[in-house]
């Protein structure tokens, strides 16, 4: 990663398409977890004044980095307070963190021309 991972990027700027519609098709079929994404997305939208957008300036990978390593903290944080995890819960976003991290060292950001690849559900 060429930035310190402590250093913010810039604010978003506007966007092509909200991230939040394709999400939800995505989860069509979980109406609680769809609920959860809506709410925050609704927090986002208060605090950046739009929703999340591609092509929005700013980087997704690392983006997802550093939200990967403050969910590791909060894990954690929560089986240090007593909190029992199975390993597929604790690991998972150490994993997760070790891919996004060698995507941003490995990877060229494709061409806004290009189709976007999509991403199966998780």
């Amino acid at each position: 990663m060429s930035k310190d991972a402590a250093i913010e990027e810039e604010p978003p700027t506007p966007g092509k398409e909200t991230v939040l519609t394709h999400v939800l098709e995505d989860l069509k079929n979980n109406a609680e977890l769809c609920r959860d994404l809506k709410s925050r997305a609704e927090r986002g939208k208060e605090e950046y004044g739009t929703y999340l957008m591609t092509h929005n300036g700013r980087d997704p990978i690392r983006d997802a980095y550093l939200e990967a390593l403050d969910m590791i903290m909060y894990i954690k944080q929560a089986q240090l307070e007593g909190t029992e995890m199975s390993l597929h819960v604790s690991g998972g976003p150490t994993l997760i963190a070790i891919q996004l991290k060698n995507m941003l060292y490995h990877s060229k950001k494709p061409p806004e021309s290009e189709e976007p690849q999509v991403l199966s559900s998780w």
